[in-house]
């Protein structure tokens, strides 16, 4: 895949002004740009336990109604939990 030239300039433009090193903070902001423009939400959600597909579909679901949002989710499993989940959407646990 073949960057455009506009993309190769700006990270031209990124290195010629030493700047390379704010690239992934760019990549956020950019993303959240995107995020919003699709209305699309991103959720992290801890477990102490592995989830099955049916619950994944149904906190998904959940989640789709409160926010008003597709939700993209990432699951992680936490050992270190006791029990239950940790969602956290955005700055909200």
């Amino acid at each position: 895949m073949k960057p455009s030239q506009m993309t190769v300039n700006f990270l031209k433009l990124l290195v010629d002004k030493k700047r390379i090193e704010v690239l992934p903070d760019i990549e956020a902001c950019f993303r959240q740009l995107m995020d919003e423009a699709l209305k699309k939400v991103r959720v992290n959600l801890k477990t102490a336990f592995p989830l099955s597909k049916e619950m994944q579909n149904y906190i998904s679901s959940r989640l789709e109604k409160v926010t008003g949002k597709q939700v993209e989710i990432t699951i992680e499993n936490d050992s270190a939990l006791l029990g239950g989940i940790v969602i956290g959407v955005g700055d909200t646990l």
